[in-house]
């Protein structure tokens, strides 16, 4: 269950989204490949079926780039390379955010 927790969170976020019709312009045609699509299917069949395949892939990937955006702050990776770590981290969510199609 704890494994499970954060992609759950991300599903409900995004299925709301679906219910919402958030995803307009979203691409929503992008072609998978085949394991991608098969492992999109399974999360979305438990967590947020009414979301397209391609959105939800790309919310996976979106959500990668905050943890590891979080864990870069938390390490000091960005320390002595950017200096407003906080507009460059606003900026960068912004753009997973039009990437996934909110």
């Amino acid at each position: 269950p704890a494994a499970t927790r954060s992609v759950t969170v991300l599903g409900r976020v995004l299925q709301r989204g679906a219910e919402r019709g958030t995803f307009k312009g979203a691409p929503e045609t992008d072609e998978l490949p085949p394991a991608v699509a098969h492992t999109v299917a399974l999360i979305a069949a438990n967590i947020c079926p009414d979301v397209p395949p391609p959105v939800l892939a790309r919310g996976l990937g979106a959500w990668i780039q905050l943890f590891g955006a979080v864990s870069f702050e938390l390490f000091c990776q960005l320390a002595t390379v950017v200096d407003d770590r906080r507009a460059f981290f606003d900026h960068q969510m912004r753009a997973q955010a039009c990437y996934v199609g909110i």
